[in-house]
């Protein structure tokens, strides 16, 4: 099978969460790995050379199991093994798709639609202060892991530094992942009605079934009760955001962005308090 939907992102947008849930779904069969990260790169020569490695992520009508191996992040705040299959049934329709979070990031929307013409691309985006310090609450995890390259310092100085680089012109680790019209416009010039838009909390609460069988229609799948699982998250670190000073700073630094947004797009976003 090739893949009929990509969730490209963003970082720490729920973009696991959303994958899990969709793969609830009977019609839906899981990708060998959620994160694949075939599209991050930019080099068209690279992505030809792999690309049958890439779709033998995917599963074969005729094994009569899809079987994904992922990883799941535990209570103890350490990431574990976890599979997930599935059986294949003859005859049944099914779809599947997988998901690399910073595919919009780093991914050039030419080449995805030069190599998958067909596919439906979903994009997850949150309020990008609260992104911010999710992802900094994941790489102080990562750090504390023993993982390299990872001690981030003191938030209010990196945010500070952050601002400062992003500003000269230089490489961030963090910020840049927030300023969704840096891509946006480009990934919807490309794929126009093939590329749909949620914000992170249209998963939250009352809405969240609605929002679930709202991207069912957008794939043409059936209608689905997804209750059972909404609610459960996946790969967060489940820590309460309490509001600060930092975080002014990067409303501040994100208000031209969230301007932009809500003109173009129509997308606003209030403070979530979950990381």
């Amino acid at each position: 099978m090739k893949p009929s939907f990509i969730v490209i992102g963003g970082v720490k947008c729920a973009s696991s969460s959303l994958y899990r849930y969709l793969n609830y779904h009977p019609q839906v069969l899981p990708c060998k790995t959620k994160e694949p990260r075939y599209f991050n790169s930019r080099n068209p020569l690279r992505l030809l050379w792999k690309y049958k490695s890439y779709i033998d992520l995917f599963p074969n009508l005729n094994n009569g199991e899809a079987i994904g191996n992922w990883l799941d992040l535990g209570e103890d705040a350490k990431m574990h093994p976890s599979v997930f299959s599935k059986k294949i049934e003859k005859g049944k329709k099914y779809i599947t798709g997988e998901a690399t979070a910073n595919t919009h990031t780093l991914a050039n929307p030419k080449l995805v639609k030069m190599i998958l013409p067909n596919v439906k691309l979903i994009l997850l985006l949150r309020n990008p202060t609260e992104r911010f310090i999710s992802h900094y609450n994941m790489f102080q995890r990562f750090h504390s892991e023993g993982r390299k390259g990872y001690d981030l310092g003191d938030l209010d100085e990196f945010v500070n530094r952050e601002i400062a680089a992003y500003q000269s012109g230089q490489q961030t680790r963090i910020i840049s992942q927030g300023m969704y019209m840096n891509e946006l416009p480009d990934w919807k010039k490309t794929f126009g009605e093939n590329l749909k838009i949620y914000k992170t909390n249209a998963f939250v609460g009352s809405i969240a079934n609605n929002t679930m069988n709202d991207i069912c229609s957008y794939l043409a799948l059936d209608a689905y009760d997804f209750s059972p699982v909404l609610g459960t998250k996946f790969n967060s670190t489940g820590k309460k955001i309490v509001y600060t000073s930092v975080h002014e700073k990067l409303d501040a630094f994100y208000a031209p962005q969230l301007l932009r947004l809500k003109e173009e797009y129509g997308i606003e976003f209030v403070q979530e308090q979950t990381s």
